[in-house]
């Protein structure tokens, strides 16, 4: 995806036989999180991508392709010493679809 030549803030142009994905890496969707870092979590803890809207088309967010990145469970999870120690640093969670 990029812009037109001379078309700053203009159209976006895509390959006809590109996809598109959304992705973010602040924590993961669709699981509820126990804290965030060291803080609790105040309010909702439940992320969920229900929709997405590009260029005014609207898109039910459910049906795109689930994709994954590494977060540090014990950053988003409460934890005892012993599971800290001996589950993996790392599990692939949801970032977007």
């Amino acid at each position: 995806m990029r812009e037109a030549p001379g078309e700053k803030g203009g159209p976006l142009r895509v390959h006809p036989l590109g996809t598109l994905a959304v992705h973010q890496t602040v924590a993961p969707l669709n699981v509820t999180l126990q804290k965030a870092g060291e803080a609790d979590i105040a309010g909702p803890q439940k992320l969920v991508l229900t929709a997405l809207t590009i260029g005014g088309v609207t898109t039910d967010a459910t049906t795109l392709p689930v994709i994954k990145e590494h977060f540090a469970a014990s950053q988003f999870f409460s934890m005892d010493e012993q599971r800290r120690l001996t589950q993996p640093g790392f599990e692939r969670m949801q970032v977007g679809g």
